[in-house]
């Protein structure tokens, strides 16, 4: 019916629709029921501490080259603290060292809340 050539190229397309399906990986659902982590919370917190700067866009962060287990504790309830510092700008343009302690929340449907923030 189909030629030897036909069918090869007919296979071949099968093949590499059968590769594109597994490399995807899981689903959207699949990564939803993970919850928060120490990443997800320390880029929050990150957030949640440019609000607070004077020039958020000059802020450096060491702390993402840090183990992530030395800046984020796990608090039980989806709550974790993140501590460390932030070099940034102030309102004269001086570089100057901001210490911070914050501790968020993940409340579900991609939503957090700031529970405590504490600069120094």
């Amino acid at each position: 019916m189909f030629s030897k050539k036909i069918r090869l190229n007919i296979f071949s397309v099968l093949i590499l629709i059968l590769f594109v399906l597994l490399a995807t990986g899981s689903s959207s659902e699949d990564d939803a029921t993970n919850g928060p982590d120490k990443h997800g919370a320390r880029v929050m917190a990150q957030l949640f501490l440019e609000d607070n700067l004077k020039a958020p866009s000059t802020a450096d962060y060491p702390f993402w080259s840090e183990d992530i287990d030395e800046v984020v504790t796990e608090l039980g309830n989806n709550k974790y603290r993140f501590r460390s510092y932030v070099d940034s700008e102030n309102s004269f343009g001086a570089k100057v060292r901001t210490n911070f302690n914050i501790v968020v929340q993940y409340i579900g449907d991609d939503e957090w809340h700031l529970i405590s923030m504490d600069t120094w």
